[in-house]
């Protein structure tokens, strides 16, 4: 059984943090604060149960750390030939832990949904990068 909402929550920042993140007061609590979330999904990632929460933690962070960057997730180290396989965890986007979520893992899991996944990106593609790019 998968730990109860209540306690996944406790992954979420605290308000304080919250209000330093939005006022951009304290960059260095965020960051920290980032690396504790990361590290809190970490410690659930081992509850099967979890696993698509879990995936979304993992986003949400990376929405986080990209707000909080000054630089943005880019493809500097990305080619034709690459795969999910050539990033470390901490290197892919939001939108690849979305992906994961929705699909019930990473594609290279045995429970994730290979049309899950078509079904995620296709619907990226066709819509959400495409309404993002229109604002």
């Amino acid at each position: 059984m998968g730990l109860p909402l209540s306690e996944q929550i406790q992954a979420v920042p605290s308000a304080g943090t919250r209000e330093k993140i939005a006022r951009g007061n304290d960059l260095s609590e965020a960051t920290r604060e980032t690396t504790r979330l990361w590290a809190h999904c970490d410690d659930l990632l081992w509850d099967e149960d979890a696993q698509n929460a879990v995936m979304v933690g993992y986003g949400a962070i990376q929405v986080l750390k990209e707000a909080l960057s000054e630089t943005h997730f880019g493809c500097d180290n990305v080619n034709d030939e690459s795969t999910d396989f050539d990033f470390e965890p901490y290197d892919h986007d939001s939108s690849f832990f979305a992906a994961s979520a929705y699909s019930h893992g990473a594609p290279w899991e045995s429970s994730s949904d290979q049309q899950k996944r078509l079904e995620f990106w296709t619907w990226w593609l066709t819509s959400a990068a495409r309404d993002a790019a229109n604002d």
